[in-house]
C-alpha cells in the first residue's frame, strides 16, 4: 500500500497494528473523509493513512459466518461512521443470514433483524467498495439465473432490500464502477475503442431517486 501526498512523490504507507497477526491478506472495503476500511475474514480494521492510526472492531457477532458483504460509510444524519456485514451459515435444511453494523462512536455491533430476500443471496455482489446515501448501502451484482447485472441496495434505517436494473442505454462491456457524484449514486463505465485506440467513459448519474 502507497500513500501519494503529491503528483511527484510516492511513500510507503507503513499501517501498523495492536493484533496485526489478526489480518494478513487484505480486502479494501472502502474509504470516505481520509478514512479507509480494510478486511480479512470477520476481522476489520479502520485507518487513517494521514496519521497512520487505527481501530480494530470488537469481533462482531456470529464472527466464525461466511462473510457475503461489507460495506463502510459516514451516515451524516448521525455523525457516524459505520461497517455493514453481512454473513450467512448453511443449516441443515436452509441457509441463516445475520446482518450486523458497527458504529465507531458506540464502538459496538447491532444486529439488523429483518428478511434476506431469496433473489439477493442467489446473486455475486462484486469485489468492490459500495456506495452509501441517506441510509441505503448500493452495490453491483450479477444474477446468474438471468445473467444480468443489477444495482443493489439496503436501506439500514427501514431494514429493506431493493433492486434496480442497469441503465437501458448501458453496455456490458469493460469495465463498470459504482459511486457518488453530485450526492447521487453514478455509474462509470470503461470500453476500449479498438477502431479508434482510444479509452472511452460513459458517466450514468441517477438524476433523481430511483431514476
Amino acid at each position: 500500500m502507497y500513500l501519494l501526498p503529491d503528483q511527484t512523490s510516492v511513500h510507503d504507507l507503513d499501517l501498523s497494528f495492536t493484533r496485526p497477526h489478526l489480518i494478513k491478506d487484505f480486502a479494501y472495503r472502502g474509504s470516505c473523509n481520509g478514512l479507509m476500511c480494510l478486511s480479512e475474514n470477520s476481522n476489520i480494521v479502520i485507518c487513517n493513512p494521514a496519521t497512520r492510526e487505527c481501530r480494530l472492531p470488537p469481533q462482531p457477532p456470529y464472527h466464525t459466518w461466511d462473510i457475503k458483504f461489507v460495506g463502510f460509510a459516514f451516515d451524516s444524519k448521525t455523525n457516524d461512521y459505520i461497517v455493514i456485514r453481512f454473513a450467512s451459515m448453511r443449516q441443515t435444511t436452509c441457509v441463516d443470514h445475520k446482518i450486523h453494523i458497527y458504529s465507531i462512536s458506540a464502538d459496538s455491533w447491532k444486529e439488523i433483524t429483518t428478511t434476506v430476500p431469496c433473489s439477493f443471496t442467489a446473486t455475486y455482489r462484486y469485489f468492490q467498495p459500495c456506495t452509501f446515501l441517506d441510509g441505503a448501502f448500493y452495490w453491483l451484482s450479477y444474477d446468474f439465473s438471468t445473467c444480468v447485472r443489477l444495482i443493489d441496495a439496503f436501506n439500514t434505517v427501514e431494514g429493506l432490500f431493493e433492486r434496480r436494473s442497469m441503465p437501458a442505454g448501458l453496455s456490458f462491456e469493460g469495465q463498470i464502477d459504482l459511486c457518488l457524484l453530485n450526492d447521487y449514486p453514478a455509474l462509470i463505465q470503461q470500453n476500449y475503442d479498438n477502431q479508434r485506440g482510444e479509452t472511452r467513459f460513459e458517466v450514468w448519474l441517477m438524476d433523481k431517486y430511483g431514476v
